[in-house]
């Protein structure tokens, strides 16, 4: 869009949720400024990220795609292993997910993803690094930012992108409990609860490692530890080691672990198998780097107050286990995008308080539900690799080894619902794959089953009813020999030896696994 903004949007934190919002606010031609923490916007902290399809495709969208393609290798194999290194399953359904969505499942360190994200920013004037922010305060003609070293930022509208411990969801929180209604209120004292952690995570690169190959994804469950680790660009291996903590802390409650906390940690843990014959002991000698961090937990009600609105682990953070924390937080950037151009005008003036509160509560409306749905799925996976109760170790034992291609089913049906940036054409290769994308579809959109079985009640007992009605006989009738009988017999043999034949070459389908034509 051509011509003076008319809104300005500050957005705290260089965060792959603040670097992409930055990207999709300039295709809409609103203005921004990045205020990050870090002196440095890319740092290296051993940390990598998984991009599934609803990611990829808007970093597509916004013409990344092809440089992030130049530092991955695709997920094409996936094994699960117990703790004792004892096989559960391998499958190539991650070669499924790819042939129906256009992209890949793949992973790639957090510090390329904000290198790339940076350098093809059109202005990178407008991302000012060592601003560490202190207070935000809002009325009706803009809000302002004010920063430790005194520098003050106003905009229309202040995005939070400044991860878990952040200042825009302290502040905005402070406003609410100053201004907001009794239940306002009331969900205030929710969302103060809300953060908790459960889990710790201790996560690195290390070099390559013989007999675990490129592309090739491996996860592990064992009693409170799991695994995950997966071979990238020139087989250096991105891992993940999950931990049941001893107790679920809350908020201020949830342990900060120092440097060399991670030494006495991995200790417990060196005869876990990450998979069939290589324990977690080799892959800790081939560190290049590693981090430990509890694992927070959060959904929460309030996500924006007049002004004021988050994004990615700022108000929706979940467990690292499926993969989407970083999917989710660009899936929200562009929705805030989407949500924020609605309101602008054709004759160049600033939109009002009322319409900047439409369009942030058009943006929770449409990422809300969803979110929080995969940050329930997340975490509860996290729960099941690490054997938490007697169901999920039956569930991670003995029922997910063996649901074949449903769990890429599932898998699809959290990508298809995904958000994507409104202004810009959907990519090639998202319209190559077999599966259609649909925000009516997905996660949260199901047809209700319940809802299905009350509308077939009266067919079936009406079905029943009449079915009682029809006689049986059950001697041969008088008259009829009894090799007319036999051939009957014969004949309706073959008329249902077609049936029989379809029925059994579908059941070996890999699409009808656990279906009634496999099962029966």
């Amino acid at each position: 869009m051509a011509g003076k903004p008319q809104m300005k949007v500050v957005i705290v934190g260089g965060s792959i949720a603040g670097l992409t919002l930055a990207h999709c606010l300039a295709r809409y031609g609103i203005d921004y400024v990045v205020l990050e923490r870090r002196s440095d916007i890319a740092p290296q902290v051993g940390a990598s990220v998984s991009l599934m399809p609803n990611g990829s495709r808007i970093l597509d969208q916004l013409g990344m795609f092809d440089t992030v393609s130049e530092n991955i290798e695709p997920c094409v194999f996936m094994q699960t292993w117990d703790e004792d290194g004892r096989l559960l399953s391998e499958t190539d359904s991650p070669i499924l997910t790819g042939k129906r969505l256009g992209y890949t499942i793949t992973f790639l360190e957090r510090e390329k993803l904000l290198e790339i994200l940076y350098a093809n920013l059109p202005d990178k004037s407008k991302v000012l690094t060592g601003k560490f922010v202190r207070s935000i305060e809002q009325n009706d003609k803009e809000a302002v930012v004010i920063c430790e070293d005194g520098s003050k930022y106003s905009g229309d509208v202040i995005a939070g992108a400044d991860g878990i411990h952040s200042i825009v969801r302290s502040e905005m929180r402070r406003q609410i409990a100053n201004e907001g209604s009794e239940k306002d209120l009331e969900a205030l004292k929710r969302d103060d609860i809300a953060l908790s952690a459960e889990y710790s995570c201790l996560f690195g690169i290390s070099n390559p490692i013989p007999g675990l190959k490129i592309g090739h994804t491996h996860r592990s469950s064992g009693k409170r530890a799991s695994t995950l680790l997966f071979g990238g660009v020139d087989g250096r291996l991105y891992w993940f080691l999950f931990t049941q903590n001893e107790q679920r802390d809350f908020g201020e409650d949830i342990p900060r672990y120092k440097k060399g906390d991670e030494t006495n940690h991995v200790a417990k843990h060196m005869h876990h198998h990450v998979s069939g014959n290589i324990l977690f002991s080799e892959v800790w000698k081939h560190r290049i780097v590693a981090n430990f961090v509890a694992i927070e937990e959060m959904e929460n009600e309030h996500w924006f107050w007049n002004r004021v609105a988050c994004l990615g682990d700022s108000i929706h953070k979940m467990t690292p286990n499926l993969g989407q924390g970083a999917n989710c937080a660009i899936e929200s950037a562009a929705e805030m995008a989407n949500s924020l151009a609605k309101v602008l005008r054709e004759d160049g003036t600033k939109p009002t308080i009322e319409e900047i509160r439409s369009a942030l509560s058009l943006y929770h409306q449409k990422r809300n539900t969803r979110a929080n749905l995969i940050v329930k799925a997340a975490n509860k996976f996290t729960r099941v690799e690490a054997l938490a109760t007697t169901g999920d170790w039956v569930a991670s034992m003995f029922i997910l080894p063996r649901l074949g291609d449903i769990l890429a089913d599932r898998g699809a049906k959290v990508q298809v619902g995904a958000t994507r940036l409104d202004c810009l054409p959907i990519p090639k290769r998202a319209l190559e794959g077999t599966m259609p994308w649909s925000m009516n579809s997905g996660i949260g959109k199901e047809e209700n089953k319940k809802r299905r079985a009350q509308l077939a009640l009266p067919f079936l007992i009406g079905l029943w009813y009449f079915w009682n009605r029809i006689p049986r006989p059950t001697t041969v009738p008088a008259g009829e020999s009894l090799s007319d009988v036999k051939s009957g017999m014969l004949e309706s043999i073959f008329d249902v030896m077609p049936l029989v034949t379809i029925w059994t070459v579908e059941s070996y389908r890999r699409g009808n696994a656990l279906t009634i034509a496999n099962i029966l």
